[in-house]
């Protein structure tokens, strides 16, 4: 008998696992990352990059009758998946996962919300859809084993339109055959590299994927095919793209109790910048805090992290608020002066204060062999009087949060657009509402009253 080929292989999976699969560990996660990816999008509406989106999308005559999430003119359903995930990207402050070095909801929750409505499909039918294509994701991401991130690569945006199109497979109901088709299509559109890192072309790179997905899906349900191949064949993604697996076979545990979203995690963002730097702003946090450091006596920050922990970071000082999301320099200095980093930290204004230029001129960065395997930051202050306070983590405060920890994040993201008294609405829909048909979601409750409210103040 031949072997299947990865991409049927993940095809049948996401064809034939049994209705419920993976709910009972994963699904509150899922809805986690809802919350989290819905409020970060409305944080978002205001950016170049989500109003660019949208007047694009008008500008290329973009009539159809889905419902993006933010914007209040409907348009095909590519499209709405589009400007939702330029939305819940342009920020940078949405969930993560490690298992492919990417945001797994920026792409998936959009293609998926757009799917779900075309299909008639419940909020919890996304929930399922979700579990399957993040397993997709995770483990391809695993058998990659990060060559296709070092080679260059936006992984949010190449794996995303995979995993994606898995879920969106699954969600409209594809056969094993149909959804290998899908896969095969989304392969087609798969692009996105991190030289557009600290731009709006970030973000656009996961509009693109989140859109490509729903096309392959669509174009797959109307019986367009493709070659069984285009993962790992000759001449396929895995050999252009990564060089060849690093571990085919973690691809045999699809399917597999407990789910892969159980183990490889979708971690929330504490802080609004790049993931790598997350663990050093933990460590000047907490020398701010347990070392009640004079920051004007700060005369040298070093800042150690493990090799590639600083690949997705800015290599230069950022020239601007929004190049500093991908500071490492920016989000320790901003650590130290103001006990915190936030949406507002990224204002002008405070950009272009003396005292952070000054401190983000003293940082060192560099990467160094660590003591065990684990990813770490060691931040090491020096003060004129000679003292020198480091501290050192392996993991930063992120991860499935406390939900009153998420709500903080949650109220800080609507407040910044004026509507955090539609915070606790947004909690009970995506924990208890998802019962609901996806369009009923779109068309009333929070998520169409916020919509109301941003279109009334002029965010299109």
């Amino acid at each position: 008998m031949t072997a299947l080929s990865a991409q049927r292989q993940i095809a049948e999976f996401a064809a034939t696992a049994p209705q419920g699969w993976g709910v009972e560990a994963g699904a509150a996660s899922v809805r986690r990352a809802l919350l989290d990816t819905l409020a970060v999008s409305v944080a978002g509406a205001r950016t170049t990059a989500a109003r660019g989106a949208i007047g694009y999308v008008e500008t290329a005559g973009g009539n159809g009758s889905a419902q993006p999430w933010l914007a209040s003119r409907r348009c095909a359903v590519d499209a709405a998946a589009m400007i939702d995930a330029v939305m819940a990207h342009a920020l940078d402050y949405d969930d993560v996962t490690p298992a492919w070095r990417g945001h797994p909801s920026a792409v998936m929750f959009p293609a998926l919300f757009a799917l779900g409505a075309h299909a008639d499909a419940t909020g919890d039918d996304v929930v399922q859809a979700y579990l399957i294509g993040f397993e997709a994701g995770a483990l391809l991401g695993q058998a990659l084993a990060g060559r296709h991130y070092e080679k260059g690569w936006h992984a949010t945006a190449t794996i995303g339109v995979i995993a994606a199109a898995v879920a969106g497979s699954r969600l409209i109901g594809l056969s094993a055959a149909a959804t290998s088709d899908a896969i095969g299509l989304a392969l087609a559109q798969a692009g996105g590299i991190q030289a557009a890192f600290a731009s709006d072309a970030k973000p656009v790179q996961v509009g693109f994927a989140a859109a490509g997905a729903v096309r392959a899906c669509l174009l797959a349900a109307n019986g367009v095919g493709a070659s069984d191949a285009m993962l790992d064949g000759a001449k396929g993604f895995v050999e252009i793209y990564a060089g060849g697996w690093s571990n085919r076979e973690a691809l045999s545990r699809l399917g597999v109790d407990p789910p892969q979203i159980v183990f490889a995690r979708i971690e929330a963002k504490l802080h609004p910048i790049c993931y790598a730097a997350h663990r050093a702003i933990e460590a000047a946090l907490w020398l701010r805090e347990h070392k009640r450091i004079d920051v004007g006596a700060i005369t040298a920050i070093d800042i150690e992290g493990s090799p590639g922990a600083h690949t997705p970071l800015l290599r230069t000082l950022p020239s601007d608020a929004q190049a500093a999301t991908f500071s490492v320099e920016y989000g320790v200095a901003c650590a130290l002066l103001d006990g915190a980093v936030t949406l507002r930290s990224f204002d002008a204004a405070r950009f272009a204060r003396a005292e952070i230029d000054r401190l983000m001129r003293a940082c060192r960065v560099s990467e160094t062999v660590s003591p065990s395997s684990l990813r770490r930051a060691v931040v090491r202050i020096t003060l004129r009087d000679g003292r020198v306070h480091e501290r050192a983590v392996t993991r930063a405060a992120d991860g499935e949060p406390d939900p009153k920890v998420l709500m903080t994040k949650v109220v800080d993201c609507l407040d910044s657009v004026g509507v955090a008294d539609e915070s606790e609405a947004l909690r009970a829909l995506c924990t208890e509402g998802l019962t609901a048909r996806v369009a009923t979601l779109l068309d009333s409750g929070p998520i169409a009253r916020i919509r109301e409210r941003l279109s009334a103040d002029h965010v299109h």
